[in-house]
């Protein structure tokens, strides 16, 4: 909805594409379906769909609510969850017998029970949608926006995107306008973050080896930047997707080099996600979680790789 109003989409968005996908699942079309693609755009920009035939009841007053106009008129994630779970839960029958009217009690087989589907006018194949859906959406829905003890940072200026930190984080800018990064007051942790491409100012190449994930290997393995970064450094990498996009997540463990010489130096590691542009000349995106490499703060560091890249919402242009 908000796309085709050209506005940014938020979580309400979302919840507007579920009312669509459920009321299609209950009656076989798009509420906006038309005979062409200009139509169904009018249709989603000024028509009120009717209240789907085959779901009245609560599921139906659920949809309806999701396919409003207003953004602030939807219902939120956490009730829709909680909606959609009461509509799927599976009827309780407390009384297995019933009483005659001249007293004693007869059993009565459970399908003639009151009927929870039908009490939320809901057919059974419908229910069974319900059901999948509340299953599928149980970790999308599980709240709304970043967790507790982070908020969500619009970086469009540096980044051309949004980026999910933990609130106490200090930012912090890089002068030449190509990284920001977030440092943990107690100095265990640092989350940065890149949009450049891999060549220096004057327009010479450099030695960053940008989002070629085998060259950033063979990059830190021989010491990083001007080979005086680090010593002793074992990376890995595997293909990833973020956002549609391909990508790569990596992990590096090593020595800084100022510690080397150190009797027992502490070995850090590099969590990092790399995105490359549309093309090789655009401009890739690089996060980078940086962490010590062993103990409770890699877990901890994981953590925050995991809530980081998945709050990283990019500006497609």
């Amino acid at each position: 909805m908000e796309l085709v109003r050209g506005q940014h989409p938020g979580p309400a968005s979302d919840l507007w594409s579920l009312g669509v996908v459920l009321y299609a699942a209950v009656e076989g079309m798009s509420p906006y379906r038309r005979s062409n693609t200009p139509a169904t755009l009018q249709a989603v920009l000024s028509a009120e769909p009717q209240m789907p035939a085959r779901a009245t009841g609560a599921f139906g007053l659920l949809v309806m609510r999701l396919l409003r106009k207003d953004p602030a008129a939807r219902p939120t994630a956490a009730e829709v969850r909680r909606i959609l779970q009461e509509i799927a839960a599976p009827a309780r029958t407390t009384e297995p017998f019933a009483t005659r009217e001249g007293g004693g009690s007869k059993w009565v087989p459970p399908v003639l029970h009151r009927n929870r589907a039908a009490q939320f006018g809901l057919a059974g194949g419908a229910l069974a949608v319900v059901l999948a859906l509340v299953l599928v959406l149980v970790n999308p829905f599980a709240g709304d926006g970043p967790p507790e003890g982070w908020q969500v940072r619009p970086e469009n200026e540096v980044l051309s995107a949004d980026v999910a930190v933990p609130t106490e984080y200090k930012r912090v800018q890089e002068d030449d306008g190509e990284l920001v990064w977030y440092a943990d007051p107690s100095g265990v942790f640092e989350i940065d973050f890149w949009h450049r491409t891999p060549k220096s100012e004057d327009g010479s190449e450099d030695d960053n080896p940008g989002a070629d994930a085998a060259a950033r290997k063979v990059y830190y393995e021989k010491g990083g930047a001007d080979a005086t970064q680090m010593e002793d450094a074992s990376a890995t990498y595997k293909k990833v997707t973020h956002q549609g996009r391909p990508a790569v997540e990596m992990i590096t463990d090593y020595i800084p080099y100022a510690s080397s010489s150190d009797d027992d130096p502490v070995r850090y590691r590099f969590h990092e996600l790399l995105i490359p542009g549309r093309s090789p000349s655009d401009p890739y995106w690089h996060v980078r979680v940086r962490m010590p490499a062993k103990g409770q703060a890699v877990k901890d560091g994981a953590t925050i790789f995991t809530e980081v890249t998945g709050g990283l919402k990019i500006h497609d242009s």
